[in-house]
C-alpha cells in the first residue's frame, strides 16, 4: 500500500442506507477515515471523522483499521486501486451495497476540525498533545482556543510538566519548524471540554 494516499466511496451501515466514506492513509502509520450519513437531508447531514492505525493484516491482500471508537475494520486490495470492506470480518450483517472505496487521484489532507481524547502539558507557555489512540504527540499550536485549553490547565493543583486528561475538537495543519529547517504538523485546538485531571487515556471514551 502507498502511502500517502486518499480512498472515497458509499458504504452501507447498521442503522442507515449509506454512508459517503473518506479514507486517507498516511505515510506514519495512521489513517483518518470521515463518514457522513447520506439518507439525511444535506443540511442535517454532519460528517463524523476518526483516527487510527491502518497496517497490512497477517494476509497480505489485506488492510486493517484501528482505533479506540471502532471495532478493527478489515478491507481487501481490488484491482483498478479499489479497496471492499469485508464485513464478515468486521461488522456482519447483510448490505445492498458493495461497500468498495475507490483510489482519488488527490489526497485528503482533513483540514476540518474533529473530536480527539488524549493527554495534554503546558511548558513555558509551550503546549504538546499526546492522542490517546494513536499515542502520537504534537505540538499546540499558539492560536484557536489555546489560550483557554492553557488556562485551563495552570488552574489545575497538579505537578509541573504533568500530562492531564483532556477531549479536544482541532485540527492538523503545518507550520515551520523551531529550527527553521522544514515544517511540522501541529494540532490546532478549536474547542475544548475543559481539562480532568481524575482521568487518562486508560479509562476509554
Amino acid at each position: 500500500m502507498i502511502a500517502p494516499s486518499t480512498f472515497a466511496g458509499e458504504v452501507a451501515c447498521a442503522d442507515c442506507i449509506k454512508l459517503k466514506t473518506t479514507l486517507t492513509l498516511r505515510p506514519d502509520g495512521l489513517f483518518l477515515l470521515r463518514s457522513i450519513d447520506r439518507t439525511q437531508p444535506q443540511r442535517r447531514s454532519r460528517a463524523v471523522t476518526s483516527l487510527g492505525f491502518w497496517e497490512q493484516s497477517s494476509e497480505p491482500s489485506e488492510l486493517v483499521l484501528k482505533s479506540e471508537l471502532e471495532p478493527p475494520q478489515y478491507f481487501a486490495h481490488l484491482p483498478d486501486h479499489r479497496l471492499k470492506l469485508l464485513r464478515q470480518r468486521s461488522r456482519p450483517w447483510h448490505a445492498l451495497l458493495p461497500d468498495e472505496l475507490r483510489l482519488l487521484p488527490l489526497v485528503d489532507d482533513f483540514s476540518e476540525s474533529f473530536l480527539m481524547r488524549g493527554m495534554v502539558v503546558y511548558l513555558a507557555e509551550a503546549g504538546r498533545f499526546k492522542e490517546c489512540t494513536s499515542g502520537r504527540t504534537w505540538p499546540i499550536a499558539a492560536q484557536g482556543d489555546n489560550l483557554e485549553l492553557a488556562r485551563a490547565y495552570a488552574a489545575k493543583p497538579s505537578i509541573v510538566g504533568e500530562p492531564l486528561f483532556a477531549t479536544i475538537e482541532a485540527h492538523f495543519a503545518q507550520r515551520l519548524s523551531p529550527d527553521g529547517k522544514g515544517k511540522e504538523e501541529v494540532v490546532i485546538v478549536d474547542r475544548h471540554d475543559g481539562i480532568q485531571d481524575a482521568r487518562d487515556c486508560s479509562m476509554g471514551p
